[in-house]
């Protein structure tokens, strides 16, 4: 089953449930709650506290004046507000130009620029608190100047603090950036289009480019930069036109560089962590996705999960990121692949195989990258990297409880192998088929899980002649007929569970266990079923002809059940279809050698006029020439037979068709036999006539 992209929401965090992403096929997934400040979203609450990026500690009395008292009045409140967000990110100093008018406070006017004002200092948390509170006024910000005019001030205090980070002598400056950029957040989300026009944006980049290695400093922009990009495609391009991604991977190659000192240890993860994030959610477009890559994105989040990796919440969002740039694009595909994003992925999914979040989003990111990229389906394949054990892992560790990491891990592997023969092996000798099988029995309900599990028992019975074997020794056989059982009407799990039955019935030991199933009823059941495309007959057909040939209790059991009638009725429906024809004869055939009962039916059904019918429409085609006169030489074996035949010119059409393919020599010997006949010779049986179709 090979399956289109299919990225996850660009903004899929973990939180409440959210829109699918703008793609050919959506997906409901979790999102990011902007409400509390350390989950997936970001948002207000208490700062963390990652590498000084957390409470900070009230500073020395040559400092005290970084923070003051704010008491809010309705014209004077956000004038008090920014100076407290300017003392928070200015480090304090000498009286400055007032904002927006005078305050009307308690603690008086202050400097938007670092102006002074008595008092002892307030904790951070306080000021964070008095910043939130300016949401109360977002509703104003559309209408009066005044108010307009200081949405365009808080994007200059914002400025203001960027360039204070680069000479303040406090002792945290990520503190103070910390709780300055995350006392946006609830503002900014409610008044975004205010913030943008007054340089909101491309002042939260300023510290992160002044302090690239500060674990601190990136925390808090990142997290700021959440929520003011989650669905918001508007935002993410001014972000990524600010050379934002630039900023960001900057930080996070900060990050990875300094991953095994003591210092990028301590706050490292969690600051990458938050820069990972908010490159998802700058993924929403195309054209989004393009900038990223072209900013070295991939190898920056590739990096970020080899220097990492021991964190399971880092690596998870980093296969998100990696699915959703590969998304749609076969030269995204090959970067990934190119980097070591396979190998990142699977090693994740392998060191962290009980975290639910990295097998979900890995299996999927893995899907997406061996869609229609053959070149990862190589690089996936022997020995270059162990996906298909991660996969394999995914759906033992959580098929059994997770249907949708059961799912996207079964794509995944059906991406890798239904082309690449080569990939098919390596998915049975890793346990693939043990996991499937029980997959199939903790979902007995599920056509999903059927349809997935019946495609990959297809691809791996299809590996060569030992696969076939293996499988049915797991009981292969039975599950796919269980599942055919199950699901009479769904196209998608007989169309492939016949094609798996093809297969694995070309050993005879697997045509016993088809016989003991009730393979065969299904197999039968389905030619006068919901089959409706030619390919769906080709499967069925071949898997019939494969489970009844040699094998008279199959025979008897198809020929009892109306196999005849069957045949010849799906081929007259599909007369365009070479294929049905041919493997309508082949069918035929199987079913009348040494059967008069299945013989007379044949005669009588219009099976006779069937053969000389395909090839009259398909002169050119060898393989239906040989397959429409075996089943003549079928029919004429009887003598009594032989009579309706020449009435209707049987030697005619077969000297014509080997004329017309006179090195073919299967149509040269099934001719020349029947020819004999026909003109009362004797012959001896061709060795092999009518063996199961090849794998």
């Amino acid at each position: 089953m090979a399956s289109a992209d299919l990225p996850f929401d660009p903004t899929l965090t973990g939180g409440a449930k959210a829109s699918p992403a703008p793609s050919p096929v959506g997906v409901h997934v979790a999102a990011a709650s902007p409400g509390a400040h350390g989950g997936s979203g970001g948002g207000g609450g208490a700062p963390s506290s990652a590498d000084g990026g957390g409470v900070a500690s009230n500073p020395s009395s040559g400092h005290a004046r970084w923070l003051a008292d704010v008491t809010l009045e309705a014209r004077g409140a956000v004038a008090d507000l920014l100076a407290a967000i300017d003392k928070a990110g200015g480090g304090g100093g000498g009286g400055g130009t007032a904002a927006d008018g005078p305050s009307s406070g308690t603690g008086g006017g202050f400097g938007v620029f670092g102006g002074g004002g008595g008092g002892d200092a307030p904790s951070s948390s306080r000021a964070s608190r008095s910043i939130r509170r300016l949401g109360t006024f977002s509703s104003s910000f559309a209408g009066s100047p005044p108010r307009s005019g200081s949405m365009a001030r808080l994007g200059d205090v914002l400025s203001a603090s960027g360039r204070s980070f680069h000479t303040s002598s406090a002792s945290s400056p990520s503190a103070r950036s910390a709780n300055v950029l995350r006392a946006f957040v609830g503002t900014a989300t409610m008044t975004l289009d205010k913030f943008r026009s007054a340089g909101g944006v491309k002042a939260i980049l300023a510290p992160l480019r002044a302090h690239p290695a500060a674990a601190g400093v990136t925390d808090a922009a990142c997290r700021v930069l959440l929520p003011l990009t989650i669905y918001d495609a508007a935002t993410a391009g001014e972000v990524l036109a600010a050379d934002g991604v630039g900023a960001i991977l900057g930080s996070v190659a900060a990050a990875v560089g300094a991953a095994g000192t003591l210092a990028g240890s301590s706050g490292g993860v969690s600051a990458t962590t938050s820069a990972i994030k908010a490159v998802r959610n700058l993924t929403q477009t195309a054209e989004h996705r393009a900038a990223i890559i072209d900013a070295g994105g991939i190898e920056g989040v590739v990096a970020a999960m080899g220097a990492f990796h021991a964190d399971a919440r880092l690596t998870s969002h980093g296969c998100l990121v990696l699915s959703n740039l590969a998304f749609g694009s076969a030269d995204a595909k090959n970067r990934v692949g190119a980097a070591g994003g396979l190998n990142a992925i699977a090693a994740a999914m392998l060191e962290h195989r009980d975290f639910q979040p990295v097998a979900a989003r890995g299996s999927l990111a893995l899907r997406n990258l061996l869609f229609k990229a053959d070149d990862n389906q190589d690089r996936a394949g022997v020995g270059a990297a162990p996906v298909i054990d991660a996969l394999v892992a995914a759906i033992v560790t959580h098929g059994g409880g997770d249907r949708e990491v059961a799912h996207q891990s079964c794509v995944a592997l059906c991406n890798l192998s239904n082309v690449k023969e080569a990939n098919r092996a390596p998915i049975l000798a890793a346990g693939g088929v043990q996991a499937v099988l029980k997959l199939l029995a903790a979902h007995p309900e599920s056509a999903t899980v059927a349809d997935d599990a019946v495609s990959i028992l297809r691809n791996v019975a299809a590996a060569g002649e030992d696969a076939p074997l293996e499988v049915g020794r797991c009981g292969g056989v039975e599950a796919v007929v269980r599942a055919m059982k199950a699901f009479p009407a769904h196209g998608g799990v007989l169309e492939k569970g016949c094609a798996a039955l093809r297969y694995l019935c070309f050993l005879p030991d697997n045509r016993d266990r088809v016989a003991t199933a009730g393979g065969v009823d299904l197999l039968v059941a389905a030619l006068g079923g919901p089959l409706s495309t030619p390919k769906a007959v080709e499967s069925t057909l071949l898997a019939l002809g494969n489970a009844i040939f040699g094998h008279a209790r199959n025979q008897e059991r198809a020929g009892m059940l109306g196999a005849v009638a069957a045949t010849i009725g799906v081929a007259n429906k599909h007369q365009g279809g070479a294929g049905v024809q041919e493997h309508g004869c082949r069918v035929l055939r199987a079913l009348c050698e040494g059967s008069d009962a299945n013989t007379a039916q044949a005669v009588f059904g219009g099976g006779v006029s069937l053969a000389l019918g395909s090839m009259m429409a398909f002169p050119d085609d060898p393989s239906i020439a040989e397959q429409a006169t075996a089943l003549l030489l079928s029919v004429g074996l009887d003598p009594s037979r032989r009579q309706p035949l020449l009435e209707a010119d049987a030697e005619g059409m077969v000297t014509k068709a080997m004329g017309a393919h006179p090195k073919h020599r299967g149509v040269q010997l099934q001719g020349e036999q029947l020819l004999g006949l026909l003109h009362g010779q004797a012959i001896e049986p061709i060795p092999g006539a009518g063996a199961p179709a090849t794998l």
